[in-house]
């Protein structure tokens, strides 16, 4: 069971809503486009910088694309500010998406270290 709490905030300046959920990560293990095993729970542990998460599959030929340049131009906008984020993007097709397909496609989208 999971204890989920949200909570919404209007910011009136720029008329959207901040949500904000605490939520039990899983206690699941990622393989990394190195090779490497990673608790997913360390992965968002970085408690002094937000992660900001992205699902795709390399084979996607619709929205991921789509998505993965976007978290490109984010990358990009946010210059040197970048280091203070990490970025992550997690496929849902593990089977396919070996640790050499996904640097590919990180080279593809020019997905920094961040």
């Amino acid at each position: 069971m999971h204890d989920h709490h949200h909570h919404a905030m209007p910011d009136a300046q720029d008329g959207y809503v901040r949500t904000q959920a605490a939520y039990t990560v899983p206690d699941v293990n990622l393989v990394n486009a190195d090779g490497t095993g990673v608790p997913l729970r360390s992965e968002l542990a970085d408690q002094d910088r937000p992660v900001i998460l992205n699902f795709i599959f390399t084979t996607c030929g619709a929205v991921c694309p789509v998505m993965s340049a976007t978290f490109s131009q984010l990358q990009a906008a946010l210059g040197p500010e970048r280091d203070a984020v990490r970025m992550l993007s997690i496929s849902i097709d593990p089977e396919q998406d070996t640790p050499a397909a996904l640097k590919t496609y990180a080279v593809k989208y020019g997905a920094g270290p961040q």
